[in-house]
Parts: structure tokens; sequence; C-alpha cells
């Protein structure tokens, strides 16, 4: 609801409050979500939220496709267009298609049986999310104030590899010895800043390595036909 709901927020200044009350339980409510889908995974739904895709995720084709845009700012990701940071919006589109689209992976996923089961259930499981108290003591609601997350959040070297700088959108590097991430120009091997005594590395992808390599397929000896054949 708040993705669709943004624009008309933003370009009229209109109050929510008066279409619906976000501080109680919507019953009604089923959402049938992917882990890796952006759009999908934006707000917070006072609902019944079942998960589906989760089984064998990491070797699956929304991870391949998704793993590229995850790491950057959602604000990145939603202002990346064919005119600035291209490579990004194709990035964010090749995970949607995957992961958000009804005529491509997410038909493919609501038709597979082990994902979503006869009678409604999902392999990830349903849950019933909690109503947001209106004074809101776990900060759950969006404030003017927008926080960037960057390379400095990241307290993983899988996190770190697929993360960039919250500002020009550089690589992080990642510091095995102190356990911590930075952005390129923020580190010794970019500039003069942060030292390592185990040396900042760029570890890329990281999470592909999850996935076994598949098996290549023998190759047929060729056959050789005589001549009176």
């Amino acid at each position: 609801p708040g993705l669709f709901s943004s624009p008309r927020h933003m370009a009229t200044g209109a109050n929510l409050l008066e279409d619906v009350d976000p501080y109680i339980m919507h019953q009604q409510i089923t959402e049938y979500v992917h882990p890796l889908d952006f759009y999908g995974n934006l707000d917070y739904d006072a609902g019944n939220v079942c998960l589906l895709g989760t089984t064998n995720l990491e070797c699956s084709a929304p991870a391949k496709y998704c793993e590229h845009m995850y790491g950057h700012t959602a604000t990145t990701n939603f202002v990346a267009n064919d005119k600035w940071m291209a490579d990004i919006m194709r990035k964010r589109k090749r995970c949607s298609y995957q992961t958000h689209y009804w005529l491509g992976g997410m038909d493919k996923i609501l038709l597979n049986d082990s994902f979503l089961h006869v009678d409604g259930t999902t392999d990830g499981g349903c849950s019933m999310r909690s109503a947001i108290p209106s004074s809101d003591p776990h900060g759950l609601c969006p404030t003017s104030v927008a926080k960037s997350v960057g390379c400095n959040h990241q307290i993983s070297k899988e996190a770190c590899s697929v993360s960039s700088s919250a500002t020009f959108g550089q690589a992080c590097l990642w510091c095995e010895a102190d356990a911590k991430c930075r952005a390129y120009s923020s580190t010794s091997t970019g500039f003069w800043g942060e030292s390592c005594a185990s040396g900042w590395k760029d570890y890329g992808h990281v999470s592909g390595e999850l996935c076994p390599v598949p098996t290549p397929m023998p190759t047929p000896a060729p056959t050789r036909r005589r001549w009176w054949r």
C-alpha cells in the first residue's frame, strides 16, 4: 500500500489517514510475497504475510539476478533510470521480473506446488503482522528524516561484498582483521583513509559460491560411418 500511495502523498500532500487506519490489524489482507521482491518488501503490512519461494533460495533464478541490485540503497534503486545509473536500473528490472512481475518469474513461483500449497500456505510460512501503536515505539513508521545506509553499516563480508557507498556508489571493501566495511575512498587503498592490518579487499559477489557448480555433460565420442553403409 505504501508504495502505490507514496506518489499521491508526494504530489498532493494528501493525508492518507483519511483512507486507512495504520494502527489496527487488517485481517482481511493476505499478501503473498517473495523474500527478494524489492517492491513487495518495501512497506510494513499489517495483515497476513506469506513468504513463498524460499526453498533452495540461494541457488534460484531470483537470487542470481537480485544479488546485483541489493547493496544499493532503496533510494538509489528507486531513482535509477535509463538516463542516470542505467546499469542499476537494469539490475532492478531483472530482479523484479523474477520476483514481482505477474507474467514473469512470479507466475512460475505461484504455479509451483512446492512453494504455494493447495491450502494457501507457503514454503516460507505465513504470519500475521502485529499492529503498530500510534506511539510507534520501535520506529517502524517513516519519518521526514532520510537515513542513508552504505558501507559502514555492513557487519559481514557477504553484506559488504554486495554493497556500495550511500553517496557516490563506490565499491565497499572489507577488512578481515577488524571485521569492518568501508567505502573505497575511505580506505588506505583508495586514498589516505583507514588502514587495515589484513589489507582491504573487494570480494565482489561472494554469494554465488553457495551454489554448486553444474557438472558438465560428457561429450559423446564421434561415430565413424563406413563408406559402404
